[in-house]
């Protein structure tokens, strides 16, 4: 690799992470190509990426940045997990490591603005997704309506029962 496509890469890492809301640091060491794949796979569905990058060109890459404190966990075979949604990749690092029992190891994780240690992610991974949040909203907004439907509904049907009972 060139002066030049080093620091092609080290801008293109720095492009690829801002913005995000979650920056994981994995641990890939004795990792299959297929258990990779299958890595990638997942995270691909819930709209996060995953690079590999030499050491040496995140630390620069984040050099003076706000996801400086991630430096401490660049050591060995590293790749970067990152996304907008913070709990769907939680969710899905935490299933693929129980599953597949490989030997991924989180190493720590940035999350808006805090540099959090490895099982900040397992405990990210216990809250409910950005859907599920949404669908109890929408229920706990939908619920006193329908409630209130039915029970207009329990008055008529009641009257209209007494006037039937009565013929």
């Amino acid at each position: 690799m060139n002066r030049l496509q080093k620091q092609q890469c080290i801008e293109f890492v720095r492009n690829e992470v801002r913005g995000q809301s979650l920056v994981v640091v994995v641990n890939q060491r004795g990792v299959s190509a297929a258990a990779s794949t299958r890595l990638r796979r997942a995270l691909r569905n819930d709209d996060a990426k995953i690079k590999i990058v030499k050491n040496t060109l995140l630390r620069i890459a984040f050099a003076e940045t706000e996801f400086s404190g991630l430096v401490q966990f660049f050591h060995g075979p590293t790749a970067l997990v990152y996304s907008v949604d913070p709990i769907g990749v939680a969710k899905t690092l935490a299933k693929f490591i129980s599953e597949n029992s490989e030997k991924i190891q989180v190493m720590g994780c940035w999350l808006n603005g805090c540099v959090l240690g490895g099982d900040a992610v397992g405990e990210l991974a216990k809250l409910p997704s950005m859907n599920e949040l949404r669908v109890k909203i929408i229920n706990t907004i939908v619920t006193p309506s329908t409630k209130i439907a039915n029970i207009l509904n329990e008055v008529v049907a009641r009257v209209s029962r007494v006037i039937a009972a009565r013929k």
